[in-house]
């Protein structure tokens, strides 16, 4: 039942960490050549994209490529980035005690961080770009010598010194490395914030960093201190490509109808009759008819108007013209009718 009265486990040899094991749980630890023969399997090792890469189960350890072993023969590297890894990172990798440097990035791993890799001497670990989700394990992340975790002699500032973010940027944020780094480690890209010669998590809100840690790229826009996503930007473009062709249908149509209701008053009311010079066409004054009660006369007789188009015509030129007819049908006033005085 994992409590009192406890007995040791047999040829434990340090397997079980843990307190309040039962004994179903007290086994025979594997070795590392069982290690990783049980990692293979767990990550789709036949499919991994480089056929290069395959192990053949219960072959040599040190022999497997991506695999490097120290001079006692222990597995201190294990470097497997971009080969389409899937699947869970196994716990058991806790148990290598020798690993130095642990390398999946660029692949397909889900689930979340074991925590029993602090039980390694890890002092490269490289997670970025995977499906891992949920937050760095607590215990990981006061290990000291995990990318430079815990270096007082790079920063005085405690936040920075023992992060989590040193071993993976949480969901969220990124960085260019997929993590936080401390002033004078190399790093492949220089991007400082916070502190000279620091590199932070950056707050990024696209789908991929809002769901997994251990991002290096963003796809927000970044306007001063507005972050706009890109998603956002595809869609705005999307629905102003549709709504495009409506706006122009509207507008045209309206500048159709305009110009189709556009006239130039004369602006003369003699008393005799009216007249409208329509647009869109050059005009003379025998376009101009004048009625009277009994009789029209057309003003074709007395001389043509000087042509001209809506584009020449302005308000000047239409108190001119007003003025003109006003002037030539006080003239012809008395052909219609008669003697009778015209005002």
């Amino acid at each position: 039942e994992g409590m009192a009265p406890c007995t040791a486990c047999p040829d434990d040899g340090g397997y079980n960490r843990y307190i309040g094991q039962r004994g179903s749980e007290c086994e025979k630890p594997l070795n590392e050549v069982e290690i990783l023969d049980l990692f293979y399997e767990q990550t789709n090792g036949d499919k991994w994209t480089n056929p290069s890469y395959s192990w053949e189960t219960g072959s040599p350890a040190c022999a497997r490529r991506g695999i490097k072993c120290d001079d006692s023969g222990k597995v201190a590297v294990i470097a497997l980035p971009s080969l389409g890894l899937k699947g869970p990172i196994l716990s058991e990798i806790g148990h290598l005690s020798s690993l130095k440097t642990l390398d999946l990035s660029n692949n397909d791993l889900t689930g979340f961080v074991p925590s029993d890799i602090r039980f390694t001497s890890l002092v490269n670990l490289d997670l970025r770009n995977n499906r891992l989700e949920g937050v760095v394990p607590p215990m990981l992340c006061i290990k000291e010598g995990v990318n430079n975790n815990g270096d007082t002699s790079l920063s005085t500032d405690f936040n920075l010194v023992y992060a989590c973010d040193n071993f993976m940027c949480a969901r969220g944020s990124w960085s260019p490395i997929g993590r936080a780094a401390l002033k004078g480690e190399e790093v492949d890209e220089i991007h400082e914030v916070g502190g000279a010669g620091t590199l932070q998590c950056l707050p990024c809100y696209d789908d991929a960093a809002k769901m997994y840690m251990g991002r290096d790229s963003c796809s927000d826009v970044v306007l001063g201190s507005m972050h706009i996503r890109m998603i956002d930007i595809r869609n705005a473009i999307s629905k102003t490509l549709v709504a495009l062709p409506i706006l122009v249908f509207i507008v045209g149509f309206s500048i159709v109808i305009i110009k189709r209701r556009k006239t130039v008053p004369i602006g003369v009311d003699t008393g005799y009759g009216s007249g409208t010079i329509l647009p869109g066409r050059k005009t003379s004054r025998r376009d101009l008819d004048l009625t009277t009660s009994g009789r029209s006369l057309s003003l074709a007789s007395a001389g043509e108007f000087e042509d001209y188009s809506d584009d020449d015509w302005t308000a000047a030129d239409s108190e001119r013209g007003a003025q003109r007819v006003k002037e030539e049908m006080i003239e012809l006033a008395p052909a219609i009718h008669g003697d009778k005085e015209v005002i």
